[in-house]
């Protein structure tokens, strides 16, 4: 539940690197009446507690959601065209070692 979350004190600044890449912009996918009202109460939820804030990018994914098994919703983005755009960091992962 969103109105459980606390707001977070960390503040990270992250930039994806895509190359030339142009802005991908999917469209968003269609649902009901009653998830898009879901949808826009946990947005406004998130904003509220900073997790999220609004943006004018050019790039956009559409938003998941996924019903939980206590009847939430679980708010998921799909980011597969975007990752397709990101340039592969080029260091390898770290070991457990």
């Amino acid at each position: 539940d969103i109105s459980k979350v606390t707001q977070a004190n960390t503040h990270i600044q992250h930039t994806i690197n895509t190359g030339d890449s142009l802005p991908i912009s999917s469209r968003p996918y269609p649902r009901t009446i009653e998830q898009r009202r879901e949808l826009q109460d946990d947005i406004k939820k998130m904003t509220q507690t900073n997790q999220i804030r609004p943006s004018n990018s050019p790039w956009s994914s559409p938003v998941i959601i996924h019903k939980k098994k206590d009847g939430g919703i679980r708010f998921l983005v799909d980011y597969r065209k975007l990752n397709s755009a990101t340039k592969k960091d080029c260091f390898p992962q770290p070991t457990t070692e």
